[in-house]
């Protein structure tokens, strides 16, 4: 019998008092030099897609937007776009859409504060708001304010990860050039490693 839900226990010992001084104010407000930047990032993501599509909203979420913070997070800032406006094949549009986030991870390292920037391409909104505090770029406002509580772990955020790790591992296998394949898979074991310290420092060995 599988590990359900009710059988994980989260440690709130974690938990920060405040959001990351670094990106929010004493009431919450995000950093305005911040917000730019993770605008003009979020547009050279945009533009590295090479699509028509309108962007409907540009989210950051993720710790860095929670009270769980910690200096493994990520920034995750989220393109929230329609499928259906690239391709009537929407597994088609989202694999070429992972495909090219996937190469954009390979090309650039952005940090701000210190804290790698991670963007990615949404369908809907359906689900999106589930375990989250959601902050809204484009009118600079919360749509979802974070709280300190216990929850259930974000299942979806996790296949999310783990679906870009293996994507990230199987292209790192394929290149050719033995200099760049080494090179890109010591980044993608970093970014792995990384990951795993965070999960250890917030749920311990069962992370």
């Amino acid at each position: 019998m599988g590990i359900s839900k009710k059988d994980i226990k989260i440690d709130k010992s974690y938990l920060k008092d405040s959001l990351n001084p670094k990106f929010w104010s004493k009431d919450n407000q995000l950093d305005d030099k911040t917000r730019e930047v993770m605008l003009a990032v979020a547009k050279k993501f945009y533009d590295f897609l090479k699509i028509k599509n309108k962007v409907k909203k540009i989210y950051f979420t993720g710790s860095l937007a929670n009270y769980n913070y910690n200096e493994h997070s990520d920034i995750d800032i989220h393109l929230i776009i329609d499928l259906k406006d690239i391709d009537d094949d929407k597994d088609l549009a989202q694999e070429f859409l992972d495909s090219k986030k996937d190469l954009w991870l390979f090309k650039h390292d952005i940090k701000i504060h210190g804290y790698n920037v991670e963007v990615s391409p949404r369908n809907t909104e359906e689900n999106f708001f589930q375990h989250k505090a959601v902050f809204d770029l484009g009118n600079n406002e919360w749509v979802v304010k974070p709280e300190k509580r216990d929850s259930n772990l974000d299942f979806e955020s996790i296949k999310e990860k783990t679906i870009s790790f293996i994507n990230q591992i199987d292209k790192a296998l394929k290149i050719k050039d033995d200099n760049n394949r080494l090179e890109t898979i010591a980044k993608v074991k970093e970014k792995i490693k990384k990951l795993r310290e965070a999960g250890l420092e917030k749920t311990g060995e069962y992370s």
